[in-house]
């Protein structure tokens, strides 16, 4: 038989020790649950956060390499005007607007124009990802019957696509017309069609921009002093801007291009502000567009994980902004992309 009496249970003071080491243990695994739940969350916004920089990256490529694509380097057309983008309250893009007695621009850059960071305007035929009709050019010729349209792209003209034509020398001889019922005003001339858009159009050209700007409401990852990057289709229906967010958390958007002014094939000049220039000099002169962004990466840290109250931006000129950091606790990062425009050579049609 047990002899009960000589059973021994625990005291008080034994289950209260015990109950503290058990809860110190839970405490500490609950502790690293956490850690280990914050690393996760950082790494998925870092991932998110690369994801949207090579999409940005991406855009702003695209975009410079074809800009001046489907352009006139010279006006043939007397009495031409048109319209761009009208006004709005911050940042407006009617400022960089063309004078319609003169040739657009192909790229327009204003320093520090918007939220202290520089505003870039693209101007092309292919400047529009909203419609197929970017996408469509051909050539037209006169084969003793009629005008013959030979399509150079994948895609054919619709009756209802808006064309631009140029000649040879890259004049714009007529705009605003249905691309599929041209008709030159010389039969031994070979005209070159370029797709604008799909309805009556407010300018010979596609133009997109892009700036910084403080949305109604930013992601709630984003340190409340940044801004978002957006990119800007200006519309032909009413000159209004189409505004799509492409990075998140920007602190910075600086732009410098480089310029080769002497014709030698090597730059020898840096410029923040095009406004000083005519399209000529843009389309002879500028071969490379260098862009700088500072962004937030991920979300905030529990601690400091920046090391320095600025972060230097140094351009090609041996020149150099000193940007703020306005928090320590956020992993601010600098990107650089050096594009060439492409379609910005002197090569006849």
């Amino acid at each position: 038989m047990i002899n009960i009496s000589k059973i021994k249970g625990l005291t008080l003071i034994e289950i209260l020790v015990a109950l503290v080491i058990s809860f110190l243990a839970l405490g500490a695994l609950y502790e690293s649950y956490l850690a280990i739940l914050r690393a996760k969350k950082q790494q998925e916004k870092i991932a998110e956060t690369n994801f949207q920089v090579l999409m940005a990256l991406e855009f702003l490529r695209k975009d410079i390499e074809l800009a001046g694509f489907g352009m006139p380097r010279d006006i043939s057309i007397s009495n031409l005007t048109y319209e761009e983008a009208i006004s709005s309250s911050t940042c407006s893009p009617d400022y960089f607007n063309s004078s319609t007695n003169s040739t657009p621009k192909p790229i327009d850059l204003g320093g520090n124009y918007c939220n202290n960071s520089d505003y870039l305007v693209i101007r092309s035929s292919a400047a529009n990802l909203d419609k197929n009709t970017s996408r469509k050019w051909a050539y037209t010729y006169y084969d003793g019957s009629g005008w013959r349209i030979t399509s150079l792209g994948t895609l054919d003209f619709s009756t209802n696509d808006r064309c631009v034509a140029l000649d040879h020398q890259k004049s714009l001889i007529n705009w605003n017309f249905s691309c599929n019922n041209f008709s030159g005003s010389n039969i031994s001339e070979i005209y070159y069609l370029f797709g604008i858009n799909d309805s009556p159009l407010r300018m010979p050209f596609n133009r997109v921009d892009y700036f910084l700007k403080k949305p109604s409401s930013l992601p709630y990852r984003c340190y409340q002093a940044t801004y978002e990057l957006y990119r800007g289709e200006i519309q032909h229906s009413n000159g209004d801007v189409n505004e799509q967010p492409i990075l998140d958390c920007v602190l910075s958007f600086q732009v410098i291009v480089g310029r080769d002014t002497n014709n030698d094939n090597i730059i020898d000049a840096w410029s923040k502000d095009l406004s000083s220039l005519s399209a000529t000099q843009v389309f002879e002169e500028v071969k490379e567009i260098d862009i700088y962004i500072i962004y937030q990466e991920g979300q905030r840290e529990r601690k400091e994980v920046f090391d320095s109250d600025i972060i230097r931006i140094n351009y090609p000129d041996g020149t150099y902004d000193d940007i703020n950091i306005p928090s320590k606790n956020y992993r601010w990062k600098l990107i650089e992309i050096k594009v060439k425009p492409f379609n910005l050579e002197d090569i006849k049609l």
